[in-house]
């Protein structure tokens, strides 16, 4: 055997032994970052699956929020229309010249009933 034969062969030797090393390195560095993505995803799913019912539960007191508030607008807008309609009366019979009277009398005559203010 020439010295260029045995270099070769202890050359292949070791490149294969390498390899099969590298491959070795390989799969075990995959198996741990896909353990590892595994890990992080199902965090991610946790955490956002906790948002997303949150969220709702939020919305769900905002929304009765809201519908008191309408309630509310509506009652209150009921009330200044009554309020509103004693006064509109007030000022168109002041704006008139109307006069409130204490006491009405009314007479039935052949064509119906009229008051007299006294």
């Amino acid at each position: 055997m020439t010295h260029g034969t045995l270099i070769k062969k202890y050359g292949r030797r070791e490149t294969s032994a390498e390899a099969a090393a590298g491959r070795t390195f390989g799969a075990h560095f995959a198996l741990q970052v896909g353990v590892l993505l595994l890990f992080l995803l199902s965090f991610l799913y946790v955490a956002e699956t906790n948002a997303v019912l949150f969220s709702e539960r939020a919305t769900l007191h905002k929304h009765e929020a809201i519908l008191g508030a309408e309630l509310d607008v509506t009652r209150l807008e009921v009330e200044a229309a009554r309020l509103q309609s004693a006064q509109e009366v007030q000022r168109m019979a002041q704006s008139g010249n109307m006069v409130f009277v204490d006491g009405v009398t009314y007479v039935s005559l052949s064509d119906g009933s009229v008051a007299l203010a006294r």
